[in-house]
């Protein structure tokens, strides 16, 4: 996972890339192995000792993720 931060716009965004498989024989040859990349834009809504929330919003698919951790799971 890869993040980027944007001083001018204060933007977060991470990029996820999923190494391909290599299988082994003949099927290697047709099979793609192209790396996965997935790009987020992240909203970073809190981060504190005390805890961590952000929305991470899939660029292509619009998808929201979201993530909320406590004090005790940061750790």
């Amino acid at each position: 996972m890869y993040g980027t931060y944007d001083k001018a716009t204060q933007k977060i965004t991470l990029k996820a890339v999923e190494k391909a498989n290599s299988p082994i024989g003949l099927s290697s040859l047709l099979a793609s192995n192209t790396n996965k990349e997935v790009e987020y834009d992240v909203n970073l809504l809190e981060a504190n000792e005390a805890s961590f929330e952000a929305t991470l919003t899939e660029k292509k698919t619009k998808k929201e993720h979201k993530i909320k951790e406590m004090a005790s799971r940061l750790s």
